[in-house]
């Protein structure tokens, strides 16, 4: 035997239920959409974390991790940014964005992992940063350091932290490649400031 009230409740809604459970001005009717859509999104909900995850987690390294550019060297290639990422998406680079700070003004984040059984730490990378040149072109600094997710400790610690070899293994790339490049000095490369910080989207940066 059903009460009346389980009458009531047995032809509710799922967004009726929601506005029931949710406090007082939480929402208005109209934020509110028709259930088929609410269950649409219940049964694809596996996929969404991941998806959801990866732009939060852009979004705040892009917030609270984000520190001037390194006086560093850098070569500028006359290339795009997707030309950049193919030249060493070919030598086994990827995207390393998730793990690493962002830099001011940067618009690339490639990374190669290597295992080197000869070191005190297994697991390295050759971690490259672009940044848009005044005059066109993207400047390109590399340095080889431990592996962050393997390594963490030493990763912060900047244990073995390489600039001139991580420029050398990018030189090797643009010379097998047969791509010009001009070496550039930390005082010729192009000077960022907050106003001239560019979003770093996920296709390699």
């Amino acid at each position: 035997m059903t009460s009346g009230s389980d009458d009531h409740r047995s032809g509710e809604t799922l967004s009726d239920r929601l506005r029931e459970l949710l406090p007082l001005g939480a929402a208005t009717q109209s934020q509110f959409e028709p259930a088929y859509t609410i269950l649409d999104r219940l049964r694809t909900i596996h996929r969404a974390p991941l998806r959801n995850l990866r732009h939060s987690l852009w979004w705040i390294r892009k917030t609270f991790f984000t520190r001037p550019r390194s006086e560093t060297p850098a070569y500028l290639v006359e290339m795009t940014k997707p030309e950049v990422v193919r030249l060493f998406g070919r030598h086994h680079f990827e995207p390393g964005w998730e793990l690493s700070y962002n830099y001011l003004g940067e618009v690339l984040n490639l990374r190669r992992v290597e295992y080197h059984d000869d070191k005190p730490y297994e697991w390295w990378q050759v971690h490259v940063r672009g940044y848009l040149h005044d005059d066109g072109g993207i400047e390109l600094s590399a340095h080889f350091e431990t592996e962050p997710s393997e390594h963490p400790d030493a990763h912060v610690s900047m244990y073995g932290l390489d600039v001139e070899c991580g420029m050398d293994e990018i030189q090797v790339v643009m010379d097998e490649e047969g791509v010009e490049y001009t070496h550039l000095s930390p005082d010729e490369v192009a000077t960022v400031t907050d106003s001239t910080d560019r979003p770093v989207d996920a296709g390699g940066a």
